[in-house]
């Protein structure tokens, strides 16, 4: 065998040889009895994983198994290091996940086994049977034709067999005879003591998509002290009446309003541009390679993610509020109408996914029909922390010992030429929304940034130019009614 040859098998040995301490057998264990016992885990339909920062926090490969007694465990190869991660149970309705603190483990090189843990740390406790009284007001909902009383259906969905495990439409509502009111009686046998059971109302059409409520999980926790008035083994729980969305008639418009929605891009095509990084998207965990389309989702189209429609689709061809052509500010012009919640709650998309933010990290505003029409500024995930990288290059803080300025100016740049940071001064003699936008020499945006509701006062903003290019640059701030623009240089 030639030196070389030797060599080379040598090198190969010890590859293949120190390859064994980039892997280490770690077995997960975790109880499931009491999440049978609760009925937000059926064994028979449902599966458990290990979710964490060794699998990027996704995918099901890392599935425990039922060893008996309601104890399920697996062991993977983990890299060596320091590791978050959580169960997670995979149904057909969707993932449970734990709702605790992550758990830590600090794997080493040698094969080690994970103490048993109780999902979620809910150790079995004392049952009892109650049977509650659910009432939802749907005034809102018959004004603005969202549900049709003689068509549609008032269902309530939970985290319990009785109220479908977040699916189906085991238990439908009945209106109250002279109101708008749905209620309904409903058991829940064998619950466990001091443990929140979550819900939300649903309009079940006749056709279409159901339509959930946009407010946040309802609950009720039994105490095991409530009154058996009819001595049947349940104790009675009366829920108050609420709005259906917690949206009452003070909450919607009065009149029909056109909203324009306007979202600077660019930190989706910074991250595309990353090697190192990826859009992933936070419900199908498929990635996005590049991007075809924008998009806006809310309650308004019932989150129609993977296929929207062109009402929802946003360009950036330089029509209507959207100026300038190949900028990455897109745009989109959306009715609403009388009768809709002031409350917008929506959120961008990519190709169709879901990859702006976590799942519920929505923007949200408060439409008001006396600015019309209303412009909405947003940069593309601001509501989460995906895109902290590679969002826009202004920060705004408030100078200190402000003082009332008497007029609405804009202070050239500090220094100037800069490097890659600069500061600017501006002052605003009353509150108002406000942004700041970065131009370059052939009048492009490369930075977007609504700055919101401001109050009056002193302020600095810090343009950060490490990610352009060397040359000149324009920054102008407008806001009720004021506008001003300055030049800036940036060398490099």
């Amino acid at each position: 065998m030639s030196s070389v040859r030797k060599v080379f098998v040598a090198l190969l040995l010890v590859m293949v040889a120190s390859g064994a301490a980039f892997a280490t057998d770690v077995t997960f264990q975790v109880n499931m009895s009491f999440q049978e016992t609760l009925g937000t885990f059926n064994p028979a339909e449902d599966m458990v994983v290990v979710r964490g920062t060794f699998n990027e926090w996704g995918g099901n490969a890392e599935e425990v198994t039922d060893q008996g007694d309601g104890i399920y465990a697996g062991t993977f190869d983990i890299t060596p290091g320091d590791h978050n991660y959580k169960f997670v149970i995979v149904a057909a309705g969707g993932d449970s996940w734990e709702d605790i603190d992550d758990r830590a483990v600090t794997v080493g090189d040698e094969a080690m086994t994970l103490d048993l843990v109780w999902f979620e740390n809910q150790e079995p406790v004392e049952q009892t049977s109650v049977e509650l009284l659910f009432q939802v007001d749907m005034q809102v909902q018959i004004l603005n034709g969202t549900f049709d009383p003689e068509n549609h259906q008032v269902v309530v969905r939970g985290s319990h067999p009785s109220i479908g495990d977040w699916g189906g439409a085991v238990a439908v509502l009945e209106r109250e005879t002279g109101s708008d009111v749905y209620s309904a009686w409903i058991e829940f046998a064998d619950v466990a003591i001091g443990t929140a059971i979550e819900y939300k109302y649903v309009i079940v059409p006749d056709a279409g998509d159901d339509v959930w409520e946009s407010s946040p999980n309802r609950s009720f926790t039994p105490t095991g002290e409530e009154e058996d008035s009819d001595e049947n083994g349940f104790g009675e729980i009366v829920t108050d009446v609420v709005y259906f969305a917690n949206v009452s008639a003070d909450d919607i418009l009065t009149s029909d309003l056109m909203v324009h929605f306007l979202v600077n891009v660019r930190p989706a095509f910074y991250k595309l541009a990353d090697p190192d990084s990826s859009i992933i998207d936070v419900q199908t965990q498929d990635e996005i390679t590049e991007i075809t389309e924008v998009n806006v989702a809310g309650f308004f189209n019932n989150w129609p993610w993977g296929g929207f429609d062109a009402e929802h689709i946003l360009a950036d061809d330089g029509a209507g509020v959207d100026e300038t052509a190949g900028d990455t500010i897109y745009s989109k012009d959306v009715q609403f109408f009388a009768g809709d919640p002031k409350e917008l709650i929506f959120k961008f998309g990519l190709n169709g996914y879901d990859v702006e933010a976590g799942v519920e990290a929505n923007h949200r505003v408060m439409l008001d029909v006396e600015t019309a029409p209303y412009v909405i500024y947003a940069v593309f995930g601001t509501n989460g922390t995906l895109y902290d990288p590679y969002l826009g290059l202004v920060s705004v803080d408030p100078q200190e010992n402000n003082t009332m300025p008497e007029r609405f100016s804009l202070d050239q740049n500090y220094p100037n030429p800069f490097n890659p940071t600069t500061t600017v001064g501006f002052s605003l003699p009353e509150a108002g929304e406000f942004m700041l936008t970065v131009f370059n020499v052939n009048g492009q945006v490369v930075s977007l940034e609504n700055l919101g509701h401001m109050q009056a006062g002193q302020y600095t903003a810090t343009i950060d130019g490490s990610k352009l290019s060397s040359g000149t640059y324009f920054y102008t701030l407008q806001g009720n009614g004021y506008i001003a623009t300055r030049k800036m240089t940036l060398l490099k």
